[in-house]
């Protein structure tokens, strides 16, 4: 009889510490979610992904005869000659194309390429695009978002 209550007493006491276990696995992963940090990373990411993309889409918007506003930029600043803008109002459908894409947003904004100094807003932290070079030339495009 009293072999039988140490089998219940052993039994017992092992399910206890089976449940002790399972807790304890519980806690650790419940901690590794809550001391993890907040992704800040994925909106950075993201605005950087915004900024790269805008940049593409003003630099291949096409202004007349298949001259696009990366060719006009490149006339503007090397070759000193347009072939569709005078090379101001050049700067004004880049600023105008980047406002209208940012409307929304109210976000700032900074688009420089040779004597293109475009800036929107008091940027304290940037997300910068990658530096967009032109081929045979030491022009570049960078473009970034605050």
């Amino acid at each position: 009889m009293v072999d039988r209550f140490m089998k219940r007493g052993q039994m017992e006491t092992f399910g206890l510490v089976i449940i002790v276990i399972i807790i304890l696995f519980i806690g650790i992963f419940a901690l590794q979610f809550m001391m993890k940090p907040k992704q800040q990373g994925l909106n950075q990411d993201y605005l950087k992904l915004q900024a790269n993309n805008l940049r593409n889409s003003v630099l291949k918007y096409t202004l007349c005869n298949d001259v696009d506003i990366k060719k006009e930029i490149y006339n503007c600043e090397e070759l000193g000659y347009n072939e569709c803008l005078d090379c101001n109002e050049l700067k004004n459908v880049i600023k105008n194309i980047i406002d209208k894409s940012l409307d929304d947003v109210k976000m700032g904004y900074g688009f420089r390429s040779g004597d293109i100094n475009l800036e929107r807003g008091n940027c304290q932290d940037r997300i910068s695009a990658t530096t967009e070079k032109f081929i045979n030339s030491d022009l570049e495009v960078e473009f970034y978002l605050c």
